[in-house]
């Protein structure tokens, strides 16, 4: 008996010892998102000065082969700065798929309840804008800035802009793929969640007015 009461003593500690040590964990994590965040949010921010450095550079040199290939440069930049926002999106949507999908069970398993961090569930039916769009945001306005740029350049195409149209072409489509595994682990931790959303329906007998008794 003496033993029984002593193994179940020293379980109790530890798992509340292990849901500490997960809490941790995820505060650590989430700090991380954030840290992610603020750098997506600076290389945006730093993004427009791209084409005035390369309007700039474009004005200096008089030479109409170098002119072209600052142009093609210019565009090719940013799509470079885009996919170091579509890297950093990947790092901060990994984070999340590791959360819901490998943090939350062990927690869940601890505490022997699934009602806590709900808001990624909930924004599985409850996602103010279609994830498509921005997830697929970068690589769309860059395939638009491309496609312009082919049509300013259309009337003096030279051997140098095909150089830097394939060039550009590889890098969009390298965002293309980074873009469409975001969307994969996305829709990965939405499928860990799935068995949460019941506990986000509303309850109709909560929406339902108490009756008041007859005076």
């Amino acid at each position: 008996m003496n033993n029984v009461k002593n193994d179940s003593a020293i379980e109790e500690p530890n798992s509340a010892a292990l849901i500490q040590l997960h809490i941790a964990e995820y505060e650590a994590l989430t700090t991380r998102a954030s840290y992610w965040m603020v750098m997506q949010f600076g290389l945006l921010s730093a993004a427009p000065a791209i084409p005035v450095l390369g309007y700039y550079l474009h004005q200096v040199w008089s030479s109409a082969k170098v002119k072209t290939m600052v142009g093609w440069t210019t565009v090719a930049v940013l799509q470079l700065v885009a996919m170091l926002w579509a890297n950093m999106m990947l790092e901060q949507f990994a984070l999340v798929k590791y959360i819901e999908c490998h943090l939350r069970p062990q927690i869940e398993l601890l505490s022997g309840s699934s009602n806590f961090w709900l808001y990624e569930p909930y924004l599985v039916r409850h996602r103010p804008i279609n994830p498509t769009w921005g997830n697929y945001s970068m690589a769309g306005a860059t395939a638009v800035v491309l496609i312009v740029f082919v049509l300013v350049r259309f009337s003096e195409f030279s051997q140098w802009d095909c150089l830097g149209l394939v060039i550009n072409l590889g890098c969009l489509f390298i965002l293309y793929l980074m873009s469409k595994r975001i969307g994969m682990i996305q829709r990965a931790w939405a499928e860990c969640d799935q068995h949460l959303l019941p506990l986000l329906e509303p309850n109709k007998n909560d929406n339902e007015q108490p009756q008041l008794p007859n005076t």
